[in-house]
């Protein structure tokens, strides 16, 4: 794989820091015949190519598939740049290269031309409408169980994801939304006894263990000035509890 820097990016202590919104139009090859057999387009090659060669066991893309069979023969696809453009061209740029190619005889994987690519509400109400309602059978469900017991994610990947998260802010009306839907949510009797059941076998494991339940402690009226400014100043119990070093529920009890 070459080592691309997009036109717009600098390199600081090794990682790479976008300077403005430049799409890198990228195409994979085959290592056995150097042919390029797909085009896509990417703000991040190094991490959309960490997608494209990650193991997918169960997916029937042709692309996927070729891929898979590249690395049953110990092999990686390559990557190549073949042009950094503004995002707004960046769509029909991917459609010159996939038509390009194809014209020249090129057997590509690419499913559309590129055209698409930019989704618009009407694609994407189109895509949801066909994932509503599907369902996924338990052969399917314990296959994907399979692959995910035991999975441990890199210090690395742990890392960049909670730098995503520290600090996150919702806008009032996010915040508004999530809080009438909580509102609207019903859970089950059935569910209901599941989760109260699998408490007590959590806490008869607990016991079992030799570990004791702690008395609660009492609440002074500084614990509840602390959960009052917390609450005003993070907007949601979940993000007060979190500055506050407690529980959700001790929260609660706090601010009552």
């Amino acid at each position: 794989m070459e080592d691309i820097t997009p036109i717009g990016s600098i390199r600081v202590d090794g990682k790479r820091v976008h300077l403005d919104q430049r799409i890198v139009i990228y195409g994979l090859t085959d290592p056995r015949s150097t042919c390029v057999r797909y085009i896509g387009q990417t703000r991040d090659p190094f991490e959309r190519y960490a997608g494209h060669c990650r193991h997918q066991p169960y997916s029937r893309d042709p692309r996927v598939r070729w891929i898979r069979e590249l690395r049953q023969n110990g092999l990686k696809p390559g990557l190549i740049e073949l042009e950094v453009v503004p995002e707004s061209d960046a769509a029909a740029v991917e459609h010159f290269w996939i038509s390009s190619l194809r014209s020249a005889g090129a057997s590509l994987f690419n499913i559309s031309d590129g055209q698409d690519t930019v989704w618009t509400p009407a694609s994407r109400a189109k895509l949801s409408a066909r994932k509503v309602g599907q369902v996924v059978s338990n052969e399917t469900r314990e296959k994907l169980r399979k692959l995910a017991t035991g999975k441990r994610q890199s210090s690395e990947t742990v890392d960049k994801r909670r730098k995503k998260l520290v600090g996150r802010r919702f806008n009032p009306e996010t915040i508004e939304r999530m809080t009438s839907s909580a509102k609207k949510r019903v859970i089950a009797d059935a569910t209901r006894e599941a989760l109260s059941r699998a408490a007590r076998a959590q806490w008869q494991r607990v016991a079992a263990a030799g570990f004791k339940r702690s008395p609660p402690r009492a609440i002074t009226e500084e614990n509840r000035v602390q959960a009052r400014r917390a609450l005003d100043e993070h907007g949601s119990k979940s993000r007060a509890a979190k500055h506050l070093g407690i529980s959700r529920k001790q929260l609660r009890r706090w601010l009552d």
